[in-house]
């Protein structure tokens, strides 16, 4: 009985062999379908459709200092920049106005210290000719120290006001 299982066995393998080889036999014998067409000039094209996501490969951040209407822009979108380059003007009208309060600010000030000096020096001459007490030269000091702050502050705020100016229209280098 094993013998006849295993002959059963060899002869079924044996079999499919065969069936295997007379399927690749016969399929070699009937020729593959063929398209054809006549050659003509012209440009190949060819079309990808995909769909995702692209990121530039440098992105970078566009702000300005001050505030303010934009009155001229010198790019468009896409357009390649460099350093440096200017992109738009933002509406100088009303940091010029504050320029100008900022002056008229320095000047009155200017003024006031001028004046607080000259009080200095009139009460110093009084006070060594004891004409007037220790008491006013003190107020005097005072005055002068209060008048000198107020008019460094001036100049101090009419300068950031001037930079401010300058950033409607240049284009300010980064440090980093």
């Amino acid at each position: 009985m094993k013998k006849i299982r295993k002959r059963l066995i060899l002869l079924s393998f044996l079999a499919t062999i065969v069936v295997g080889i007379w399927s690749l036999v016969d399929s070699e014998d009937a020729p593959p379908p063929y398209r054809t067409a006549t050659v003509t000039r012209g440009t190949i094209a060819e079309l990808v459709t995909a769909n995702g996501t692209l990121n530039p490969i440098e992105l970078a951040n566009v702000g300005t200092q001050v505030s303010g209407k934009v009155e001229k822009i010198y790019v468009q979108v896409n357009d390649e920049v460099k350093k440096g380059q200017l992109l738009a003007e933002i509406d100088p009208s009303l940091l010029l106005q504050t320029v100008k309060q900022s002056k008229a600010s320095l000047d009155t000030a200017r003024l006031s210290y001028e004046q607080a000096e000259r009080d200095l020096k009139r009460t110093r001459t009084l006070v060594a000719k004891d004409y007037v007490p220790k008491v006013d030269l003190e107020r005097a000091e005072q005055g002068y120290a209060s008048a000198k702050n107020g008019y460094e502050s001036a100049k101090f705020a009419l300068e950031r006001e001037e930079v401010n100016l300058s950033y409607t229209k240049s284009p300010r280098r980064s440090t980093g």
